[in-house]
C-alpha cells in the first residue's frame, strides 16, 4: 500500500514539472517574438511605374469644384447705423459702387460748411488790404467764438457724462465703477475708462479757467485738447453700442428695449461729431482771423497775397478731410461681381472692420481638383484640361505638398467662356501629352531622382522587398522631368518619389 501511494506522488510530482516547463517555454517565446517585433524598422509604401508608362499619353478623370478665381470683402472702416442697402444678394456690382450708405448726417453738413469756408476763402482774396482796427475785431470775435466753443463743449461733455454714461454703473466716482452692461473684456474696458474720467475731467475744467485770458496761440492749445476729449468720448460711446449689440436677449420686447438704447447711444455719439465739427469751425476762423491782423500789420500786397492762398490751402484741406469723413459712410464694392453674402440688416449698428457684404468675380473661375502623387508626376503648370467634356482649362498652380486632409496634391485650374456657376461639381479631365522630341529620349520625375554631383541614381525595389539603387546618367531638365541618358530604360520599374527614403529599407508596394 505505501508503496503505491509513493507511485502516485511521484506521477503528480512529474505532472506538475510538465506543466511549469511548457509554460516557461511559452513565456520565453513570447518575449523573444515581442522583442523581435520592436526592433522592426518601420516599413514605408512607395509607388513604381516605369518611365514609359509615366510619359505616354494617357488620360485620367477627377472631381473638381467651381471657385471664383478672385473675392472681396466689403467692411466698414468707421462705426455708424445702417441708412440704406442698395444691393441684394445674387445682384451684379461695378467696382466702386456704393453698395451700403451709413448714417453721415453730420458728415454731410461738414461737408456743406466746408464748402461755404472755401468760398469764402476764395472771396476774401478780393477784398484787399482791410483796416488794424477791423482785423483787431475779428480777432477779438474769433477768440470769443472759441471760448464759446470751449465752454459748450465743456458742458455738453460733462452733461452726457452724468445723464447718459453713469447710469450705465452702479459706483461711477468710487472704487470698481461696476458697469451694468457686457460681457468678457468689454466689462473691464468699460470700468477703465469711466475710471479715466474721474482725473480727466477736473484736469480738463483747470485747464480753461483761465480761459479769458488766453491769447491765440493757448487758445489753440485749449482746442486741441477738447478735441482730444470728444474723440475720446465718442469711442466711449461705440464702447458702449458693442457691449449693448453682444447681449443676448431672451424675448422680442427686450431686444426692442436693446434696440432703442442702441438707437439713444448712438443719437449720443453723433453729438460729439457735431461738437467736434464746432471745434474745427472756430479753431479755423481764428486761425483765419491772426492771419488778416499780420496780414494789416504789415500792410504788404504780397502778405495779402500769402494770407489768402493759406487761407485757401487750408479751406481746400478742410473740405478733402470733410469729404473723405462723408465717404467713410459709403461702402463701396472692392471688385465687379455678383454679391454673394450680405449678413447685415436695415438700420443695424455695425462697428469699424464689420464685414457687410461678399462679393465673387464669377466671370472669372477656377477649378480644384486633387491628384494623387503618381498623377501628379506627369503633370506641369501650363498643361490644359477638360472641363465635363465641353470646356478647356488651364493648369495655374500646383500645390507643392501633399493635402492633410485627403492625402492627396492639390490642383488650380483657371477657366473662362463657360456657362458654370461658383459651387458646381464638374469632372476634370487630364491627358498627360508627350513632351519629348524624339521617340527614344526617356524622362522619369524630379522626386523620382538622389542627385549626386552632375548625375546621381534612382531606386528600385528587389526580390526581398528593400530599396537598392541604379546609377543614373543625367541629362537635361525640362518642367517636372528631366532626361535619363543612360543606366535604365523605358520598362524599368522604378519609385517615382524617393524623398525621405533609404538604400536597404524595408517598404510596401502601393497599387
Amino acid at each position: 500500500m505505501q508503496t503505491i501511494k509513493t507511485h502516485r506522488n511521484t506521477i503528480i510530482l512529474s505532472l506538475f514539472v510538465l506543466i511549469l516547463a511548457t509554460f516557461a517555454s511559452r513565456f520565453v517565446l513570447t518575449t523573444k517574438s515581442d522583442e523581435h517585433q520592436s526592433h522592426e524598422p518601420t516599413v514605408r509604401s512607395v509607388t513604381l511605374a516605369t518611365p514609359f508608362s509615366l510619359q505616354t499619353g494617357t488620360q485620367f478623370d477627377t472631381v473638381g469644384t467651381v471657385v471664383a478665381a478672385s473675392e472681396g470683402l466689403v467692411t466698414s472702416e468707421v462705426g455708424g447705423r445702417i441708412n440704406r442697402i442698395n444691393v441684394r444678394e445674387g445682384q451684379q456690382v461695378a467696382v466702386g459702387s456704393v453698395i451700403i450708405e451709413l448714417n453721415n448726417t453730420q458728415q454731410r453738413a461738414a461737408v456743406a460748411q466746408a464748402e461755404a469756408a472755401l468760398r469764402s476763402a476764395q472771396a476774401g482774396g478780393e477784398d484787399g488790404l482791410i483796416s488794424t482796427r477791423e482785423a483787431e475785431n475779428n480777432l477779438a470775435r474769433a477768440k470769443g467764438d472759441v471760448r464759446n466753443a470751449i465752454t459748450v463743449t465743456f458742458s455738453s461733455i460733462q452733461r452726457t457724462l452724468v445723464q447718459d454714461i453713469d447710469p450705465l454703473f452702479s459706483r461711477p466716482n468710487q472704487g470698481i465703477p461696476g458697469v451694468r452692461i457686457g460681457s468678457g473684456n468689454i466689462i473691464q474696458q468699460l470700468n477703465d475708462e469711466r475710471v479715466s474720467y474721474r482725473t480727466l475731467i477736473p484736469d480738463w475744467q483747470a485747464s480753461i479757467r483761465d480761459i479769458e485770458n488766453a491769447d491765440a496761440s493757448e487758445l489753440e492749445n485749449v482746442i486741441n485738447e477738447a478735441k482730444t476729449i470728444v474723440a475720446r468720448t465718442k469711442n466711449f460711446f461705440d464702447l458702449i453700442i458693442t457691449a449693448y449689440q453682444a447681449e443676448r436677449t431672451p424675448d422680442q420686447a427686450a431686444r426692442n428695449a436693446q434696440q432703442e438704447q442702441i438707437a439713444f447711444y448712438t443719437r449720443r455719439r453723433d453729438e460729439m461729431v457735431s461738437l467736434q465739427t464746432n471745434l474745427n469751425t472756430a479753431r479755423n476762423g481764428l486761425q483765419s482771423a491772426e492771419e488778416m491782423l499780420n496780414r494789416t500789420a504789415l500792410g504788404r500786397a504780397d502778405t495779402e497775397l500769402s494770407r489768402t492762398a493759406a487761407e485757401i490751402s487750408r479751406a481746400e484741406a478742410a473740405l478733402i478731410a470733410a469729404r473723405a469723413s462723408l465717404n467713410d459712410t459709403l461702402l463701396r464694392a472692392s471688385l465687379s461681381g455678383t454679391i454673394v453674402s450680405l449678413p447685415v440688416t436695415l438700420g443695424q449698428f455695425v462697428s469699424p472692420g464689420t464685414t457687410v457684404a461678399e462679393i465673387a468675380n464669377q466671370s472669372a473661375l477656377e477649378v480644384e481638383t486633387f491628384v494623387s502623387s503618381q498623377e501628379r508626376a506627369r503633370l506641369s503648370v501650363g498643361d490644359t484640361t477638360a472641363i465635363n467634356d465641353m470646356y478647356t482649362a488651364r493648369i495655374s498652380a500646383i500645390a507643392p505638398t501633399l493635402d492633410t486632409t485627403t492625402g492627396k496634391i492639390n490642383i488650380t485650374m483657371t477657366v473662362s467662356d463657360t456657362n458654370l456657376t461658383i459651387g458646381d461639381t464638374v469632372r476634370v479631365s487630364f491627358t498627360d501629352e508627350a513632351t519629348y522630341t524624339d521617340d527614344t529620349t526617356l524622362r522619369v520625375p524630379l522626386t523620382a531622382v538622389v542627385f549626386r554631383g552632375n548625375d546621381g541614381f534612382v531606386m528600385m525595389v528587389d526580390e526581398e522587398k528593400k530599396l537598392k539603387t541604379v546609377p543614373v546618367t543625367l541629362g537635361a531638365t525640362r518642367g517636372q522631368f528631366i532626361e535619363i541618358i543612360d543606366g535604365i530604360d523605358n520598362n524599368t520599374k522604378i519609385v517615382i518619389d524617393v524623398r525621405g527614403l533609404r538604400v536597404g529599407q524595408m517598404v510596401t508596394i502601393r497599387e
